[in-house]
């Protein structure tokens, strides 16, 4: 199955970049550190965390087949530990893309859900298993987790802003594997191919295409700040395997720059003219 292709981000895309610059606790990456909370372990792109236009966060990461959802001991709900999180800071205002397609076809079918925490990094929430009641299989959160709603819903406030944790938003889900509706969940979620979560604060629209053995997100005119995707497989029938996982944003058209740089050479020339 091919992969939809995805249109450029709109002309009012050309702001300059403005890089966030916040602090990094203890001088390091916060992307390959464990996260202060205790309940996730923040796992490191290939070089860097920082996203900007026309630049690409990527890394291949090993993935256990039903960690995102379908595995029957957890009710076909998601499994903070056994899943992998990364977080990226975006600089500037830019369409993202996060794919997660399989190394070797048929070994697992992978989902990605996405989170903002706004201005700050990810705090991992809380490691109160117990911070939102009990699951329906007898395991709570964050060991067994609702990938798949909106934050405030059962299963989410682990990582909820104000409940243990400083997540703001769920912006979206992308699933290549099996969906399930609400009633054989731990959580009472329904698990779809895809959903947009978001409410419009952090963007401007989300999309995704799926198939076999890949899941691609689409984030549209996301604003800058941190965010944070969890990321596992989705269909217990399989053995499980390495996924790549590659975050991208959108640059510009190159004809939108010539127009860019025109315009400037045109007013250049108008203010010599005006000295003259």
């Amino acid at each position: 199955m091919s992969k939809t292709l995805f249109s450029f981000p709109s002309l009012t895309a050309i702001t300059p970049a403005v890089a966030l610059g916040f602090a990094l606790t203890g001088g390091s990456a916060f992307a390959v550190t464990t996260a202060t909370g205790g309940a996730v372990t923040l796992n490191g792109f290939n070089g860097d965390y920082l996203l900007e236009k026309g630049s690409v966060l990527q890394t291949d990461v090993g993935t256990g087949k039903s960690s995102w959802g379908s595995n029957p001991m957890l009710v076909n709900s998601a499994w903070a530990h056994a899943g992998k999180w990364f977080e990226f800071e975006l600089a500037e205002a830019a369409t993202v893309t996060i794919s997660a397609e399989a190394k070797v076809s048929g070994e697992v079918d992978p989902a990605i859900s996405v989170y903002t925490s706004g201005t700050a990094a990810f705090n991992a929430g809380t490691n109160s298993w117990d911070a939102d009641g009990t699951a329906a299989s007898g395991f709570g959160t964050p060991h067994s987790f609702n990938a798949t709603s909106q934050l405030g819903e059962a299963g989410t406030k682990w990582m909820q802003d104000g409940q243990g944790g400083n997540m703001q938003e769920a912006l979206g889900y992308a699933n290549a594997g099996n969906t399930y509706a609400s009633s054989p969940t731990g959580w009472g979620e329904t698990i779809l191919e895809g959903e947009s979560l978001g409410s419009g604060t952090y963007e401007n629209g989300v999309s995704w295409t799926t198939g076999d053995n890949y899941a691609d997100l689409v984030l549209n005119d996301l604003a800058p700040g941190f965010y944070s995707i969890f990321l596992g497989g989705a269909n217990h029938s399989l053995a499980g395997g390495e996924v790549n996982l590659s975050v991208s944003a959108v640059p510009l058209p190159a004809a939108v720059w010539l127009f860019a740089s025109g315009f400037i050479g045109l007013v250049g020339m108008t203010r010599r003219k005006n000295k003259a």
